[in-house]
């Protein structure tokens, strides 16, 4: 690849996330051997106490408790990998992407903001006990919700994941895209919601920026995460944008598509690359 401005990719899982491949190392490889600038670990950390297979990280191959001294366990290797005796020769920053669920202790936000973390992101995937990614979860769900019902809780949640100051940037803004029109129909693809507006005003209020995701290429959907029409919206309301992000779980999708993301973001938002 080849860029006209430094492009990072800011939304990476190495094999500390409990659903994720590849070493620090082997990403970081990767990252220089396709010509990114800077690459940004964001290891999964779930909130959510009454989780039993997400609220884990991956400490020496088994699945730990995500607590502080895991957590600084992970760090620590970040460390090693920019500091140590073989360097890498790339921008590297250790960050994490934290569950965020409307009942999550204050103590547990606390205990990831003393960790002193170079990026926060914050992220919605959970629906009362459901998974929007996950089709058996959001089957079930919808047995209890409409659509739309379950695209506004969706949304309400990330209204109040606004106000957290922890988080840098929101990932994957409409991650129920993911399902699409199998199982939302049209609905999936609607930006005119009240809901939704709301949600652009908050992110604005309280300055938290989005970031581009383009998993949705490899997720089959054709688009980003925000879809293009909901990011040029974002645009109008004047909503940020935190970076790009490829929310690889493997080497090999590292900045999926990001040629044209990083353009169009460019050209939509150039202060992210003048800063």
């Amino acid at each position: 690849m080849e860029f006209n401005h430094p492009v990072g990719d800011y939304h990476v899982h190495p094999d500390f996330s409990i659903d994720a491949k590849g070493s620090l190392r082997e990403y970081c490889e990767k990252a220089m051997e396709i010509g990114l600038a800077e690459i940004v670990f964001t290891t999964h950390v779930d909130s959510n106490p009454a989780s039993e297979d997400w609220n884990k990280i991956i400490i020496n191959g088994e699945k730990k408790p995500v607590t502080a001294e895991n957590l600084k366990i992970y760090q620590d290797a970040v460390k090693e990998l920019i500091n140590g005796n073989d360097p890498v020769p790339i921008m590297v920053r250790c960050g994490v992407e934290v569950e965020y669920h409307p009942e999550v202790e204050d103590s547990f936000l606390q205990m990831v903001a003393d960790m002193n973390f170079d990026f926060v992101l914050g992220a919605v995937h959970f629906i009362d006990d459901g998974l929007l990614t996950v089709e058996k979860d959001v089957k079930r769900l919808l047995k209890k919700y409409s659509p739309v019902e379950l695209i506004e809780k969706y949304y309400k949640i990330v209204q109040k994941a606004c106000q957290v100051p922890l988080f840098d940037s929101l990932a994957h803004l409409d991650i129920y895209r993911r399902l699409g029109t199998k199982l939302f129909g049209e609905e999936a693809a609607r930006i005119d919601y009240e809901f939704l507006d709301e949600t652009l005003e908050a992110l604005v209020k309280y300055g938290l920026p989005i970031e581009v995701n383009t998993s949705g290429i490899r997720h089959g959907i054709g688009d980003w995460y925000p879809s293009k029409p909901l990011l040029h919206k974002a645009r109008q309301a004047n909503v940020l944008i935190g970076g790009l992000g490829s929310d690889a779980h493997a080497p090999d999708q590292l900045a999926v598509d990001f040629e044209m993301a990083h353009l169009i973001v460019h050209e939509s938002y150039p202060q992210i690359y003048e800063d």
